[in-house]
């Protein structure tokens, strides 16, 4: 719906404007031109004849007095500017990639601002690359003359009192994206990918809410081992017979279908089977994992063991290494001091002093 969100708020301000301020400020303006409109100045208001308050209240308004009267009619001017101004003031109407997003929608293809607007909607798409954006702008003049038929987008077997129901705006761009070229080839492959990047865009957090509220429902106290796997497949389920209308009786059962139920069992099985391999795998990895970090422990064990062992031999190496100091300048001393008295000994020619 992200398509028909910016048009929507349009209105919604619009609706709102024409009840209290001049018609003519208001038509043919969109966005940055409505939030332009100052809803303040006296001159740019209705009179309280011509305020937009309702037939019944206009009744019970002619039935007070003219003070009171006028009050009422003031109250319910600040009532208008006051939400006017709260709305335009939190509205995305200034934003353009919102209002250009516009052109996907399917009364917009023969638009002449679709080029200039598909071409800033792909700038802004993540997926989108900037060598693309050319060839996007083309495959969308050729989308614009493209002849689509009314069915793809409008229900008229479902239409009621006059109302012609539109159809999902996914489904439409599903059939674009199929169109294929006379040699067999997509024809919009690139405009195509940029209309599904843009419709992922929520146009609101009501659905996702609604989704968590839906979840919680389903894990009741008594399913709490639900897998990830069986909850995606309930959601299916809901989702489609929601898309149905609620009525499942009315959900077509075809040959895919009843195959699918058929086979139902074995791929049962065949899950239960890719999930005990798995297990096994994670297990073999778990045991790989810690033999790993066994043989990495004693191998550090190991290696502290000889770290210690080359310490307690450095400490040894140094304890010797003093002794042999020691004995060292013991052996020199002394052998200074046998030189100092065989010197003697030789100048006083008396060699006892040698014994």
């Amino acid at each position: 719906m992200v398509h028909c969100l910016y048009s929507s708020l349009v209105d919604l301000v619009k609706s709102l404007l024409k009840r209290f301020v001049k018609a003519e400020l208001v038509a043919g303006k969109a966005g940055k031109d409505l939030a332009d409109i100052d809803v303040d100045k006296a001159e740019n208001l209705l009179s309280d004849n011509e305020l937009e308050v309702g037939a019944t209240t206009r009744q019970k308004l002619a039935r007070v007095g003219a003070g009171k009267k006028i009050q009422c009619l003031n109250n319910m001017k600040a009532f208008y500017t006051a939400a006017t101004k709260y709305l335009l003031s939190q509205l995305p109407l200034k934003n353009t990639l919102l209002r250009t997003m516009s052109c996907l929608h399917p009364d917009s293809q023969k638009s002449g601002t679709g080029p200039r607007y598909i071409k800033y909607v792909a700038e802004k798409m993540p997926c989108v690359e900037a060598s693309e954006v050319a060839t996007i702008v083309d495959e969308w003049n050729l989308y614009m003359e493209e002849k689509i038929p009314d069915s793809w987008f409008s229900n008229y077997d479902n239409a009621e009192q006059g109302e012609i129901p539109y159809r999902r705006v996914d489904q439409y761009w599903s059939q674009v994206a199929a169109i294929t070229t006379p040699a067999g080839q997509k024809k919009y492959p690139h405009l195509s990918k940029v209309a599904y990047c843009a419709l992922t865009l929520a146009h609101g957090n009501a659905d996702c809410e609604r989704s968590l509220s839906c979840n919680n429902r389903m894990l009741t106290k008594e399913r709490t081992c639900l897998s990830e796997s069986t909850i995606n497949g309930l959601r299916h389920v809901k989702d489609a017979v929601h898309c149905s209308g609620g009525e499942v009786h009315k959900i077509p059962v075809d040959r895919e279908m009843i195959t699918a139920c058929k086979n139902a069992h074995s791929v049962y099985l065949r899950k239960l089977q890719e999930e005990r391999e798995a297990e096994e795998a994670k297990k073999k990895a778990k045991a790989k994992k810690e033999a790993e970090q066994q043989e990495q422990e004693k191998v550090r064990k190991e290696c502290e063991k000889q770290l210690k062992k080359l310490k307690d031999d450095q400490k040894d190496l140094k304890s010797k290494e003093k002794e042999t100091e020691e004995e060292y300048q013991r052996a020199k001393a002394l052998l200074q001091e046998t030189q100092e008295r065989l010197t003697k000994a030789i100048i006083d020619k008396d060699m006892t002093m040698c014994l």
